[in-house]
């Protein structure tokens, strides 16, 4: 239950597979299931938050005995009085505050790491490497309200820091701002921006 994910490309899938296990993220955890059987053979959750509660789980990966996540931004769809499904489509889905790395043997986490507004279609891993984008700067409206396609922008910000950690232990490699023009939009207003890794 739960583990519907609407508006992709917008929003990073919820699965992710080793050779015997299957990872579906669903609310704030993310569920083990064996590969053959199905059955749940772990469960694991988002860092809390300052407040105590666990946020939804958004971008999942899993490589290297490690198990990969982000922490969605707190809006609430009940707050905005909008669908869930137009919610997930818009808000909170495409953001996280928080990426962090589980261990898949003992279900600890290596590392954690807090930043403001990190855009889950933008979160990319290596071989040894997390990169991702971050917005510093003014919060992108949980949700803009429907405008013509040619109608001037209301989320005008296109300088972003990109960033990358080691992948093991989440310690800051090098980060660089970049201009993302032309490369889509961060607000949910048009089509988004994603991000890959080639060897």
């Amino acid at each position: 239950p739960g583990a519907i994910r609407l508006g992709m490309p917008s929003v990073p899938g919820n699965l992710a597979c080793t050779a015997d296990s299957l990872f579906v993220a669903a609310g704030s955890s993310c569920h083990r299931l064996d590969a053959t059987s199905g059955v749940t053979r772990a469960r694991y959750e988002t860092p809390a938050a300052p407040d105590g509660t666990h946020p939804d789980w958004g971008y999942v990966a899993v490589a290297n005995g490690i198990l990969y996540g982000s922490a969605c931004t707190p809006d609430s769809p009940r707050s905005l009085k909008v669908p869930n499904s137009l919610y997930m489509l818009m808000g909170k889905s495409r953001y996280s505050h928080t990426l962090f790395a589980l261990d898949l043997t003992s279900g600890k986490y290596l590392w954690v790491h807090r930043g403001k507004e990190i855009r889950n279609s933008l979160i990319a891993l290596s071989r040894d490497r997390l990169f991702f984008a971050e917005n510093r700067g003014s919060p992108t409206p949980a949700m803009l309200p429907l405008k013509k396609k040619d109608a001037p922008a209301t989320f005008t910000s296109t300088v972003f820091n990109v960033v990358s950690l080691e992948a093991a232990t989440g310690k800051p490699i090098w980060e660089q701002a970049v201009d993302f023009s032309g490369c889509g939009r961060w607000d949910p207003a048009g089509p988004p921006e994603s991000a890959g890794y080639r060897e």
